[in-house]
């Protein structure tokens, strides 16, 4: 006696080995993970710049009082192009998308407040190299395009081992 549905659980199997989830980063949400960090003094204040959800974010507080030093204009240059950043909150500012292109970026921040310049360099080092394929990707169209195969394949398969039944009912001849 032979079993004709081992093919078509197989592909079952195979079609939820496809369709898992990702598995789990080893930084879990609400580790001690530091993010990528650069702290420069410039004048009579000091920036923290920091690498985090694609964007670059400066902190940027006076040297005396720590009080938030607002309506500067903050610019982050790397060696591919140069981020200006949008003050959001007193004292903070964001870029645009950036994701550092490798392990080690040099950055050069320039402050401009008061008709003064103040300008820094310092390197911004991450912990391992980023992603850009799967930064922000779920990879859903992949996933969708694998699941349309794997069905076309077992719909074959359905018709291969019944060829005299109704693809909607099973059990009904055509």
């Amino acid at each position: 006696m032979t079993n004709r549905h081992g093919p078509l659980v197989a592909l079952l199997a195979l079609l939820a080995l496809l369709t898992a989830g990702v598995t789990a980063r080893a930084e879990a949400p609400g580790s001690a993970v530091p993010l990528p960090r650069v702290a420069l003094t410039l004048d009579n204040a000091s920036v923290v710049v920091i690498a985090a959800h694609k964007k670059l974010y400066a902190f940027l507080d006076g040297l005396d009082d720590n009080a938030p030093v607002r309506g500067a204009a903050v610019q982050i240059a790397t060696a591919r192009t140069t981020l200006p950043l949008q003050e959001i909150s007193p004292g903070i500012y964001v870029s645009g998308p950036y994701l550092p292109p490798a392990v080690r970026t040099p950055l050069t921040v320039s402050v401009a407040l008061d008709g003064k310049t103040a300008r820094g360099a310092a390197d911004l080092v991450l912990s391992e190299v980023p992603d850009p394929g799967t930064a922000g990707s779920s990879r859903l169209g992949l996933r969708l395009f694998i699941l349309a195969l794997v069905a076309g394949a077992a719909f074959g398969l359905f018709r291969y081992l019944r060829p005299g039944a109704v693809w909607w009912w099973p059990g009904r001849a055509a």
